[in-house]
């Protein structure tokens, strides 16, 4: 997992996919939230790309805690039908020292 200093301005690309085959975001309504450490929500902004491609962005101001971090996206279609999906982003570490790594997942690019 990519490890990042805190108070860092953060962007995260997650290339979602369902049944392998990238998420079809038209039609549905979709919630994508980034939770911290203690599964609490994190205050972020994202946007809905194509391709089932998701951007996040967190704001080194608002960051306070140190840990791993996951996104978490839910769907509900016109039907009602909800699927929820999340993934391991990255984590926040106190000192320059300790960032650095990589990715887990080829499904995202954390910058």
């Amino acid at each position: 997992m990519k490890r990042i200093r805190i108070g860092n301005d953060i962007k995260v690309i997650w290339k979602v996919t369902e049944n392998g085959e990238p998420m079809a975001f038209t039609g549905r309504n979709i919630r994508v939230q980034l939770l911290g450490p203690r599964s609490q929500l994190c205050k972020s902004d994202y946007e809905l790309g194509e391709g089932g491609e998701v951007t996040v962005k967190y704001s080194g101001e608002n960051q306070c805690l140190v840990g791993s971090y996951k996104l978490l996206l839910v769907c509900t279609d016109k039907d009602g039908r909800m699927l929820t999906i999340d993934t391991d982003a990255f984590e926040l570490v106190p000192k320059s020292s300790m960032a650095g790594g990589s990715c887990d997942c080829s499904c995202l690019s954390v910058e």
